[in-house]
């Protein structure tokens, strides 16, 4: 559900079980999934996805900040949020022991800092998955908004359950590396019979930005000048006029974080 700001809401799934508490000594690790160095150019330039090359390069003809500087800015922002979840180490997936809990999430995504005791009061020592909900914070052209309220309407399902920042997983060292990607980790998480908790509560928030390649342009190799314009401003105003609704009231300094990024890049 769109509640016109902007934010996609996703309603979490039946629970699978009556919740009950969890061992607490399990220690609990958030794991940012492999990502480029936003602080090295030079880098950045040299492992730069080929398809995305002519859109790195129109960025940086376009605007006043740099497209590294940018993607710098928002895992900054994003790095708050995860150092503000009470109980939770942020850990490389290597150094996390087996049987302690792993939370993965992209570079540029928030977590409500109450995220790791939720997890903790939910399921117990035989559950191995968690999943709560969680939003977009996005612009949808008015075309994706009709064709996902269609959906909605015919009752069609996510073609994923796990998204970006929305599961944890009990670590098993040999799928570690599939279970960090939401895509290979759906199917364990649909399964019946899997030891799944369900968290009712609103504690993540995927932030698909301007930089998003999702936004610009997904599956196309390259995007026009005035598309990008159109994207800049419709993005700008999104986060200048954004505020939490119910649940959401722990985004509010990341969000008002965006909002200043925002006013801090212009067209040249």
């Amino acid at each position: 559900m769109l509640d016109g700001l902007g934010i996609h809401q996703y309603p979490a799934r039946t629970p699978h079980s009556e919740l009950t508490p969890m061992d607490d000594t399990r220690r609990i690790h958030i794991s940012v999934r492999q990502t480029l160095d936003w602080s090295d150019q030079a880098s950045v330039e040299a492992h730069l996805i080929p398809d995305f090359r002519a859109k790195y390069d129109m960025w940086n003809r376009m605007f006043t900040m740099p497209y590294h500087v940018f993607r710098r800015r928002l895992t900054a922002i994003a790095e708050r949020s995860l150092h503000a979840v009470d109980g939770a180490t942020l850990s490389p997936i290597d150094e996390v022991p087996d049987g302690d809990i792993v939370i993965p999430v992209d570079d540029d995504d928030w977590f409500a800092p109450t995220l790791a005791a939720k997890i903790r009061a939910a399921g117990d020592a035989q559950t191995t998955g968690w999943l709560w909900r969680r939003t977009a914070l996005e612009y949808r052209a008015p075309w994706k908004r009709m064709r996902r309220l269609i959906g909605r309407l015919v009752g069609s399902r996510p073609e994923f359950t796990c998204l970006t920042n929305n599961y944890a997983f009990r670590l098993e060292r040999p799928r570690a590396a599939a279970m960090m990607n939401h895509a290979l980790a759906t199917p364990f998480f649909d399964d019946p019979a899997a030891p799944v908790a369900h968290i009712p509560e609103l504690l993540g928030v995927q932030n698909r930005s301007l930089a998003s390649q999702t936004s610009l342009a997904w599956r196309r190799p390259s995007i026009e000048r005035a598309a990008l314009i159109e994207l800049f401003e419709r993005h700008r105003a999104l986060h200048a006029s954004w505020r939490p609704t119910p649940g959401l009231e722990w985004a509010e300094p990341y969000a008002a974080a965006m909002a200043v990024l925002m006013r801090e890049i212009a067209v040249k």
